[in-house]
């Protein structure tokens, strides 16, 4: 018979059973919290519709030039690369405060930012102070705050931890559905500030119910069967009582008897219990943190610039259709789980970098023909919903979670500085190529290649580490 618990309440110290009713409603509110949070910015083609329906910076274009213009929609670009921007830098700050504060008060302090974000349209709206682009920075500062505090959930599915982790991954697309849900509300007559103020009053309570539900303390992956995982209560740990780099030796020996795993590989390898400057130097993560500069990059200057690309071809159904596929890539998120879970780390990296290769080929082509563009647009979805995946398991995994939230900071702190070439980029394409996004995309796929180092330093790392336990296993 299952055991009906209570969701978890918060304690520093004490082991918390949790049941599987418990596990899959915590884990449903996560969600619900991620979807309404965690990446409404990269629905910036719906609002960036509003704000030109709202008329926002006319008065940058010249007398009788047609709208929107060039200046217009520079200025307006801003606003989205503000939210990016802010949106790849949080993680730092999320994460050192995750590491010192926990998981409850990090989603907290996070969805309060967030909800600040939503009063500054209201502000903006109402007096025609020019805030747009600080809203769109809390809104897109408060979203990594949101998921990131809630990542350690996945330990509560031991042998599902790719899978939940995708799920995340996936949601965060979902969220980009938030801005088209606020453009048809629009046209049917709101206005945009009433719009906000009712999105804030959603969010709230499930903000005050995570604030009693959530840990103060991560919960840590234990070895459990599967059949007390799916049916009995199992024992989370909080974060502190994380077994410590003392038992590197004995995971040696339990490498060396499950040889094929790469689970165990790692385990032996002992990055987990290293410090954190010794992983940071490891290149396993810095050229995992190369590896999704160079390949998130793509999906965001695709996203700020669809509208724009295909508009000025006469193509402006395809940035619709672009918009729908994008966000629709949260369905291949199951399929990339069981895939990160059936088939290792190591064949996910391969399949996700060669999925955005295609994408970085295809993109210079994209306005030769239709069918090319729908091709281009399915890989840059399937893509970016999945790099985003095999980086967070990928950090879990490699390096544990004692240092998650500062390494994965540092790497957004990365991501957010090459973000910064996102309006020098897009002004470039408008200026000297003259519209031509064919040789903007083509030097960005000349930076995509330098995504390949990972998964052949991976593969490589992985391999050397069983040659050697396997020497250890034969000499004793």
């Amino acid at each position: 018979m299952v055991d009906h618990d209570p969701l978890p309440v918060a304690s520093p110290n004490d082991v918390m059973p949790v049941s599987l009713r418990g596990r899959v409603l915590t884990l449903l509110l996560a969600f619900v919290q991620t979807a309404l949070t965690s990446g409404i910015i990269f629905g910036w083609p719906a609002f960036e519709h509003i704000l030109l329906e709202f008329h926002l910076y006319e008065n940058y274009c010249a007398p009788g030039e047609v709208l929107p213009c060039n200046d217009q929609l520079s200025r307006m670009n801003i606003i989205f690369n503000v939210g990016v921007i802010m949106n790849t830098f949080s993680p730092v700050v999320a994460g050192v405060f995750l590491d010192h504060f926990g998981p409850r008060l990090t989603n907290l302090v996070s969805g309060l930012i967030f909800l600040m974000g939503c009063l500054a349209f209201v502000i903006a709206c109402f007096t025609g102070i020019d805030l747009y682009a600080v809203g769109y920075g809390l809104l897109g500062f408060s979203g990594p705050g949101v998921y990131v505090s809630l990542f350690h959930l996945s330990n509560m599915f031991p042998h599902h931890i790719g899978l939940v982790i995708s799920c995340f991954s996936g949601i965060f697309t979902i969220s980009s559905f938030i801005f088209r849900v606020f453009r048809i509300i629009f046209e049917q007559g709101v206005q945009l500030h009433i719009i906000f103020v009712g999105f804030a009053i959603l969010l709230l309570p499930l903000l005050i119910a995570g604030a009693f539900i959530w840990p103060k303390k991560s919960y840590v992956k234990q070895e459990v069967s599967p059949s007390s995982v799916s049916s009995e209560k199992t024992p989370l740990l909080p974060a502190d009582d994380t077994p410590s780099g003392a038992e590197v030796t004995t995971s040696v020996s339990r490498a060396s008897s499950s040889v094929r795993s790469s689970e165990a590989l790692l385990e032996a390898a002992g990055l987990s219990s290293l410090s954190l400057f010794a992983q940071m130097k490891s290149p396993l993560y810095w050229l995992c943190t190369i590896w999704i500069v160079v390949l998130a990059f793509p999906g965001l200057f695709l996203s700020a610039a669809a509208d724009t690309l295909f508009t000025r071809a006469d193509e402006e159904y395809l940035a619709d259709v672009f918009n729908w596929i994008w966000s629709l890539g949260f369905v291949f998120v199951p399929v990339m789980g069981v895939v990160m879970d059936r088939l290792g780390l190591k064949f996910s990296i391969f399949l996700v970098t060669t999925m955005m290769l295609v994408y970085c080929t295809l993109a210079p082509l994209m306005l030769l023909h239709p069918v090319v563009a729908i091709v281009a647009f399915i890989f840059a979805s399937l893509g970016n919903v999945s790099i985003w995946s095999i980086l967070y398991t990928y950090m879990g995994k490699v390096f544990g979670f004692k240092n998650f939230g500062k390494l994965l900071g540092v790497t957004s702190f990365v991501i957010a500085g090459s973000s910064f070439l996102l309006t020098p980029l897009f002004v470039l394409t408008l200026g000297k190529f003259e519209g031509n996004f064919a040789k903007s995309n083509a030097i960005i796929f000349l930076a995509s290649l330098l995504s390949i180092g990972l998964p052949l330093y991976y593969a490589f790392f992985l391999y050397r580490q069983r040659k050697r336990l396997m020497s250890i296993d034969i000499n004793n």
